[in-house]
């Protein structure tokens, strides 16, 4: 009776020990993880080459714009992986 007893709660352990284990393997994902390319969105911020000699003043303002698009990137990645509530991006404009 004794040994049936500590057989039923050692089975009840692995039981309970594979769920937990399995249990994240189980449940559908609820949506596909999709890599981002990082190269792909800071493409998207390259100006045009200079046509002949770049100025000081030139450089400087193709800079500003180039940040002002990578911050426009980076916004719109915290947009697609933070839930609003947590980190939006009307929050983040304001800090």
């Amino acid at each position: 009776m004794q040994r049936t007893l500590q057989l039923r709660r050692n089975i009840l352990g692995l039981v309970l020990i594979a769920l937990l284990v399995l249990a994240p393997g189980l449940s559908a994902p609820t949506a596909a993880y999709e890599p981002v390319d990082a190269e792909k969105l800071i493409k998207g911020c390259d100006g045009p080459p200079y046509k002949g000699l770049p100025t000081t003043t030139r450089m400087a303002a193709d800079l500003h714009k180039s940040i002002a698009c990578l911050e426009n990137v980076f916004l719109d990645q915290v947009e697609i992986m933070f839930d609003p509530k947590q980190l939006s991006r009307k929050y983040r404009d304001k800090n």
